[in-house]
């Protein structure tokens, strides 16, 4: 969001100088005790960092009632000269009552390259597109491009026993039963796959000396998680050397050709394009990239704290619970 913004307004950002500025403030604040013209060069450095940075058409504001919500909503505020109306709020921002406001005139013009071309005829939740569109709010590092496809979700229907609940008046008891429904569960659940080359490429994007396994993505609309696979191997070996599979659109695809192979739950708004060509020229041509939120570090946690609430549903007898906290006693002896 906030690099469309500044491809709008033709702000640049120096990368160079401004790593530059952060390495001379860092090591002038780390001196014990430092002079006063350095704690006024500090400041100059934290000030050309600042205007470098900050982008006047965006604010976040939280909010403190409904009633200041719906105020603000209707008729948008005044900030510094500029007029703001409400652009977005992701599923985090709505946790902590924050929403995102923008400078009314790129407002339009920012909500047309994000919408990425969708069809805007197209009917959908406003609640969910309100979550989807909030996903450009994501703090992500660039990462390649890959060659990908989009392939429906593998669903699964099974019988679960459950306590189903009637409801009764509110003067009356709620009668539980127990049930065996069916029951459908996504297999994929957001989660998709990543080639070990395409893996080795986004970790050195991401700066790394190793390849991560996994990474949290982000594109238009997209989020999820993808899990280094060597998918192709996998054709040749198990699956009688065929490649070709349908992607949702119906077309098909040659995995020896394919990079990351993404499901539709992870692409939120995939049928408002009538294609994925469609799809990518748009998000080439709006300036929409591949990002990484997070992804697995080099090695494992030494130390995990955990809530009760995870561990109190683990089926553990006495050896179990010897063996999990092993590490612990010994560290505390």
């Amino acid at each position: 969001m906030l690099k469309s913004i500044r491809d709008i307004t033709g702000q640049t950002i120096n990368r160079e100088q401004l790593e530059e500025w952060y390495s001379e403030r860092d090591h002038l604040k780390k001196k014990k005790r430092a002079t006063i013209e350095e704690k006024k060069r500090i400041r100059k450095l934290q000030d050309n960092i600042y205007n470098m940075m900050y982008i006047p058409q965006y604010i976040t504001v939280a909010m403190e009632s409904v009633s200041d919500y719906r105020k603000i909503y209707e008729n948008g505020f005044v900030f510094n000269g500029r007029w703001f109306k409400r652009l977005s709020c992701s599923a985090s921002q709505a946790r902590v009552s924050t929403v995102v406001f923008c400078d009314d005139s790129i407002r339009r013009e920012l909500k047309r390259r994000l919408d990425n071309g969708r069809d805007m005829n197209h009917l959908l939740a406003p609640s969910k597109y309100n979550a989807y569109f909030g996903l450009y709010s994501s703090a992500t590092k660039e990462v390649t491009k890959p060659r990908f496809c989009i392939v429906p979700d593998y669903c699964e229907t099974i019988p679960v026993d459950v306590d189903f609940i009637i409801e009764k008046p509110v003067e009356e008891d709620d009668i539980i039963e127990p049930r065996t429904m069916d029951i459908e569960f996504n297999r994929f659940d957001g989660s998709g796959l990543i080639s070990p080359q395409m893996a080795e490429q986004w970790g050195k994007d991401l700066g790394e000396d190793y390849t991560p396994c996994q990474f949290c993505i982000r594109y238009a609309f997209t989020k999820g998680m993808v899990n280094e696979f060597d998918f192709v191997e996998w054709c040749r070996d198990e699956n009688n050397g065929n490649y070709i599979i349908k992607d949702v659109y119906r077309k098909e695809r040659d995995l020896r050709e394919i990079d990351v192979i993404l499901t539709e739950g992870q692409v939120k708004l995939w049928d408002s394009w009538d294609s994925q060509e469609s799809l990518e020229k748009n998000g080439d041509k709006n300036g929409i990239y591949f990002g990484v939120t997070k992804y697995t570090p080099k090695e494992d946690k030494k130390v995990l704290t955990m809530n009760y609430q995870f561990l109190q549903t683990l089926n553990l007898n006495d050896d179990d619970i010897n063996s999990l906290s092993k590490d612990t006693v010994n560290y505390l002896q």
